[in-house]
């Protein structure tokens, strides 16, 4: 699935990278608390929201304004964290259609600012219940500006 000029896979967490990356994605879904902060409460996203608590209400806020709770934002930007959405519920399994376009759009970010770090857990491979077959063929097309980090062996 790798070909030239493709992302890179780095087997290790995302986080001890931060400081050399300047986006740094977590995956997530788009369910609002009463509080109108983003649901947070697994995975990557619960160890971002430990590290920078202020994240929820951050995302929440974006989801409101733009009237997607519930449904498709694809990318969220708060400070260097990119949301990355792979659930609408979290609930549920990910949706592969939700992914894919969530992959093209970070595919466009990354190529208009290419001399950006982006990072990118697998995504929607654990909590997502989606296998890593679903998903390379379609990250295998981010840019080499992109690493996607894994902790189990591919």
């Amino acid at each position: 699935y790798l070909k030239e000029n493709s992302m890179l896979l780095k087997r290790g967490n995302i986080f001890d990278d931060y400081d050399i990356l300047d986006f740094v994605g977590i995956t997530t879904n788009s369910i609002l608390n009463k509080k109108g902060e983003l649901i947070m409460g697994a995975g990557i996203a619960k160890t971002a929201k430990g590290i920078c608590p202020e994240l929820p209400s951050m995302f929440g806020s974006q989801i409101k304004d733009k009237g997607v709770e519930g449904g498709f934002y694809g990318l969220l930007l708060a400070g260097k964290y990119l949301a990355f959405q792979t659930k609408r519920d979290w609930r549920d399994n990910s949706d592969i259609q939700d992914v894919i376009r969530s992959i093209n759009m970070l595919k466009r970010g990354a190529e208009k600012y290419p001399n950006s770090k982006f990072g990118l857990p697998f995504p929607a491979i654990n909590n997502g219940g989606l296998k890593t077959s679903d998903i390379l063929p379609h990250i295998s097309h981010l840019p080499d500006n992109v690493t996607v980090y894994h902790l189990e062996d591919l």
